[in-house]
This record gives structure tokens, C-alpha cells and sequence, in this order.
């Protein structure tokens, strides 16, 4: 009974995952479809859905569903490249338009698109030609500057370092594409130098621990350190953590999230490398109480540091922008008993910080407006929030003590982890995995609440807190 149990629970989580990846992985098959079809306007307009969801592309493979043990590889493995896709639709509108200006528009588009995946490192050999075609062909019809960038696109095939997903790109594309000896001498995987799985120094129920140094491999799935040693805390890693139970808005207010935040600081401390005296802690606080302590602690921010914001209470959104409510909000559109989540940004942003956030609220829909929404365009800044759109917050109960299904994941992982550098992504996998299996106990989660992957802006997705 209790193995039939076990298998349905992993069933039931990697359908859930599933589920969930489903968001973005529906936009971009409709995109490979239409692609391979000679579609390219709507293989575009896809595209750029998926990475609406799901922002940054990547040369490793996406895995779905599962537990930590039984994840399955999405596309056989394919990489997932929704910006290269999209600009590479707009080059093949470009090569296909009889319109001078048409061609132009698109092949111009494909170009800037396509330099700034190279920018970010994501040089492939597919970019790598897309790039000196449509800049050869721009030259060839008199746009200026096109046939110095098509020169400079030369050698770009030599760096190549990059892995996309060539299932839409044309055979003749590819083959053109096709590594040279001399190219093919070169490496071709990025990232990190893969080490060997480090031997385990003990277990604690059915976790096995490991002594790893964060940084030097390519993935958490298995690698997670033993939380009873000691960790080196980071000077230049600072917190706000704000608990607000007490509210006016009795059908939003969360009475549990005070000791949750009080949990946070802790696992932070204890667990994730911020010392205690740079994690400030706000229980119940006003909405001038949370953008003066912001104030404060920015001040102690290095420049291009790093600070994590933890926020559980009340939040709203109104005429599409983001507020946390004080505890003297009497209404969800009470702004004056609110801070705009902008405003709590900024003070850290002036300082070149990287922000990651993490809201546990509940995301009620009114009239359209729903938190979260609200996605800034300047700074560095992650935001994962901890259920969908219009869903509510739910609890689990350990002892006498009620905790957010959220907070809960988020310290079970972190305490997992035990390092003083999180990769962004996977922790956020890792939390999502954790509140639907309801965490190490099994209790609780389920197919109740489910988070969100965080959205960035202006950082990639392996980005460490």
C-alpha cells in the first residue's frame, strides 16, 4: 500500500510539473510547428510568447516534471531558444520579401536581435550565419554600415560556444552552418567545467549530503551539502524580510506571516551566507516603517551587491501597478497605506544591486489587476511569486505551528542547499518540486498552491543570491 502510494505521489508531481512548464512549452511547439512550415510571422509572434513566459534561452536541457530522481528531459533533451527563434523568423521574412523595405525592416530586426543574443554570450554557429547572410545581404542593398558588421561576422563562426535548438532552421541554413575543421577542433558546450559527484558524508532521512563548493558544478539535482557545517557568510549579501499578519483586510491577511518571516531570517543566516546583522526583519509594519527601513539598509549596500526582499502580508495590484499593503491599509486600493513596489526597488537599485524578490500574497484578480504583473524594465531584479494568478496562499500545519506552504519550500531548500551562492533557476525549481511533492514530510502542498518561476529583468537565470 504505502509503494502504491509513493508511485502515485510521484505521478501526481510530475504531472503537476508538467502542468506548469506547460505555460511556455504550448507557444513555443506552436512556434516550431509554424516554423517548419514556412509560417514564419506566426512562428515569430510564438516565439516571443514563450519567452514572454520563460525569458532567457538556454543551451542545456529543460527537464519537466518528476522529483528530483525522475525528471523528464522536455524535447529529447532540445535546448530552448525562444529569442534565437525569434530572430531567426525574422531573418527568413527578410530573405523571403520581394518588398526592398520589407526585406530591410525584417533583416534589420533579425540582426539587432541577433547581436544581442551574441552579447549575452550566446554565440552558435546558427547565429554565427544568420548574422553574415542578413548582413551581406543588407550590404548588398546599400544599408549602411552592413558590410563592415558583415565582415566583422566572420570569424564569429570560431567563437562559437553555444548550443540552439535547429529543429525550425532550414536544412540549407544548417548545412551552411555546419562546423568546419576548424570549428570543430574548438569546444562547443559552455558553462562551467563539470566536476565528479563528491562523496557523501552522511544522510538524514532520505537525503543524502554531500561537501560541495557552490560554484564548481552545473547543477543541485543531487549535489547538496551537509546543513551542520559551518558556512562562511557574505559581507556584500543583504536582506529585508517583512512579515505583515495584523491587516484591516480580513479576507487577505495571512495571521501566520510574522513567524514565517522570522523562519526566513533565520534559514537565511543559517543556511544561505548572510550574516545576521545585514538581514533586517519587519513584523507588522506600516507602509512608512517598510520604505524607511529600506532606506536604511540600502545605505549599508555596497555598490553591486546583492539583496533579497521577502515580503508575506497583503499586496495589490492597482491600475496595473504594485503595492505591499501596511498593516494600516483599509482597503486594496488603500495606496496610501501602501508601498509601491517600484518604490522599494529603487532604493536599491540607485546602488547597482542585484534584487532578488520573493512575495508570499495572495494574487486575487480584481478587474484585471492582479500582483505581480508589474515587471520592471531598468535594474537587475528576479521576482518569483509564490502562487499563480488569481490563487490564494495556503498553509500547513507542523505541531501548533502554521507555516506558508511557500515559506516552507523556500527554507527546506535552502537549508538543502547550505551555500553562500544559490543558482537563481534551480533553486527556484527545486522550491516548486518541493510545495508540490508538500515537502520533506509529505504533508501539505499538493496540487493546492503552485509558485511561479522567477521573472527577470536584466539578469540571467543562473544568477546566485
Amino acid at each position: 500500500m504505502k509503494t502504491t502510494q509513493a508511485i502515485l505521489t510521484v505521478a501526481l508531481a510530475a504531472a503537476a510539473a508538467f502542468s506548469h512548464a506547460q505555460a511556455w512549452m504550448d507557444p513555443y511547439e506552436k512556434a516550431v510547428t509554424a516554423a517548419n512550415s514556412g509560417q514564419w510571422a506566426e512562428a515569430r509572434e510564438a516565439f516571443k510568447a514563450a519567452a514572454a513566459i520563460r525569458q532567457e534561452d538556454s543551451n542545456k536541457a529543460t527537464y519537466t516534471g518528476g522529483s528530483l530522481t525522475e525528471r523528464v528531459a522536455w524535447r529529447n533533451g532540445s535546448p530552448y531558444s525562444p529569442n534565437f527563434g525569434a530572430a531567426y523568423a525574422s531573418y527568413r521574412l527578410g530573405m523571403a520579401a520581394t518588398d526592398g523595405s520589407e526585406a530591410t525592416r525584417h533583416l534589420i530586426l533579425a540582426t539587432q536581435e541577433g547581436q544581442a543574443l551574441a552579447t549575452k554570450g550566446q554565440v552558435s554557429l546558427e547565429l554565427a550565419h544568420m548574422l553574415e547572410t542578413a548582413f551581406t545581404k543588407l550590404a548588398a542593398m546599400g544599408v549602411d554600415g552592413a558590410s563592415a558588421a558583415a565582415e566583422r561576422t566572420k570569424g564569429m563562426a570560431a567563437k562559437a560556444r553555444w548550443k540552439v535548438d535547429n529543429s525550425f532552421v532550414s536544412a540549407e541554413d544548417r548545412a551552411s552552418a555546419a562546423p568546419t575543421a576548424e570549428t570543430n577542433a574548438k569546444p562547443t558546450k559552455a558553462g562551467p567545467t563539470k566536476v565528479s559527484k563528491p562523496k557523501a558524508v552522511g544522510t538524514k532521512g532520505n537525503s543524502t549530503f554531500y561537501t560541495v563548493k557552490a560554484g564548481t558544478y552545473n547543477s543541485l539535482d543531487e549535489v547538496i551539502a551537509d546543513p551542520s557545517e559551518k558556512l562562511e557568510p557574505k559581507p556584500d549579501k543583504f536582506a529585508l524580510v517583512i512579515g505583515n499578519s495584523d491587516s484591516k483586510l480580513e479576507d487577505q491577511k495571512l495571521d501566520f506571516a510574522a513567524s514565517d518571516a522570522e523562519l526566513v531570517k533565520a534559514t537565511l543566516v543559517d543556511h544561505a551566507g548572510y550574516r545576521a546583522d545585514n538581514v533586517m526583519l519587519l513584523a507588522n509594519a506600516s507602509a512608512s516603517q517598510i520604505l524607511a527601513a529600506a532606506k536604511e539598509l540600502a545605505a549599508k549596500v555596497p555598490e553591486y551587491g546583492t539583496v533579497l526582499i521577502y515580503f508575506t502580508g497583503s499586496a495589490s495590484n492597482v491600475d496595473g501597478k504594485d503595492y505591499l499593503a501596511g498593516v494600516g491599509a483599509n482597503s486594496m486600493t488603500d495606496t496610501s497605506n501602501m508601498v509601491a513596489k517600484m518604490d522599494l526597488f529603487r532604493e536599491f537599485m540607485t546602488r547597482g544591486a542585484k534584487v532578488f524578490s520573493f512575495f508570499q500574497v495572495n494574487r486575487t484578480n480584481r478587474e484585471g489587476n492582479v500582483f505581480g504583473s508589474e515587471i520592471p524594465r531598468v535594474g537587475q531584479i528576479a521576482q518569483m511569486e509564490a502562487t499563480l494568478p488569481g490563487s490564494t496562499v495556503t498553509t500547513v500545519t507542523s505541531g501548533a505551528k502554521t507555516q506558508g506552504v511557500f515559506t516552507r519550500a523556500f527554507t527546506q531548500v535552502l537549508t538543502k542547499f547550505h551555500t553562500n551562492s544559490v543558482p537563481l533557476l534551480e533553486f527556484a525549481w527545486q522550491v516548486f518540486y518541493t510545495m508540490r511533492r508538500g515537502g520533506e514530510l509529505g504533508t501539505g502542498g499538493g496540487s493546492e498552491q503552485t509558485p511561479t518561476l522567477p521573472v527577470l529583468s536584466n539578469m540571467s537565470s543562473d544568477t546566485p543570491f
